[in-house]
């Protein structure tokens, strides 16, 4: 029986229901109920029960779910074994700009805490860019956030926690929360260059409303999200950022975060790797890093 079945059925009973299993899987409910209908048949038992409006797992469904635990644990531990095995002498890791901001000190004090690599060599650009560098063999990984992932057909991905991009404010009578975007155009906006997925993200938001970027009353165009960051935090105006590059500042008080009627807030977070053991191995030192914060 395949280890996805046992992660399903797991999350099935932790969140007590198939369509909330099938978006934290990024997979359909349909897919969700075959998984768990499979399990049952193989098993001849039935494995969950319908306990009201929740999904509850039966006396045989937990002691399934007991075991599928230290299933999944094992293969993700095999997994992360035969990586080490054929992980290459010099490791190439590439990043885009938000995912390296938020991620990436984690992930490679992870990494050489396990001596994956005698020679580590990360990189931070542009998902565009990153994704040409993993066409021409510059990367053995990458960690990118889009949009709507670019042809990358002949490689394996792996879709992380989606990242939410909202408008932060400073020294603004902006309320918290949803507002109209005709509330957002009195300010200057800083914004990243036309080639960052966040500013395409934006652009595209903007366009489906009716409302062009030129339409704030100032457009600072800045090349580093940190700079961004700062000069809103010490400059004031909104800005278009990752809700989780800025953790700090809006638990300081520092920041105020809106959502626009009408918006995307969520774009896609995703590992990709040449292989579909590389992929689960990364996804498995990701989960491990993020864990250890």
């Amino acid at each position: 029986m395949e280890t996805l079945y046992f992660q399903t059925l797991i999350a099935v009973a932790e969140l007590g229901s198939f369509s909330r299993a099938a978006e934290q899987l990024h997979l359909t409910q349909s897919t969700v109920s075959r998984r768990i209908a499979a399990l049952e048949e193989h098993y001849g038992q039935v494995l969950l029960a319908r306990d009201g409006t929740k999904i509850v797992p039966t006396k045989a469904g937990r002691l399934a779910i007991e075991k599928a635990h230290h299933i999944v644990t094992n293969e993700h531990q095999l997994s992360e074994a035969l990586a080490r095995h054929k992980m290459p002498t010099h490791l190439k890791i590439g990043c885009s700009s938000n995912f390296a901001s938020i991620h990436l000190a984690r992930l490679l004090a992870h990494v050489e805490h396990l001596e994956l690599s005698q020679h580590i060599t990360s990189s931070v650009a542009a998902t565009d860019e990153i994704v040409r560098g993993m066409e021409c063999g510059r990367y053995d990984v990458i960690f990118l956030e889009h949009c709507g992932l670019p042809a990358l057909e002949r490689f394996a991905t792996k879709d992380l926690t989606e990242d939410v991009v909202v408008f932060l404010s400073r020294h603004t009578e902006l309320p918290t929360g949803e507002v109209d975007i005709e509330q957002l155009l009195p300010y200057q906006i800083y914004c990243c260059p036309t080639c960052c997925c966040t500013r395409r993200l934006l652009d595209k938001n903007l366009q489906s409303i009716g409302v062009e970027i030129s339409d704030f009353s100032r457009v600072v165009d800045i090349g580093d999200i940190h700079v961004m960051r700062d000069s809103l935090v010490h400059r004031g105006g909104v800005a278009f950022l990752s809700q989780e590059l800025v953790a700090a500042e809006l638990a300081a008080g520092q920041l105020v975060a809106h959502t626009v009627a009408g918006f995307v807030h969520k774009r896609r977070r995703t590992i990709v790797a040449r292989d579909r053991q590389t992929v689960n191995a990364w996804h498995s030192h990701y989960l491990a890093a993020s864990s250890a914060a």
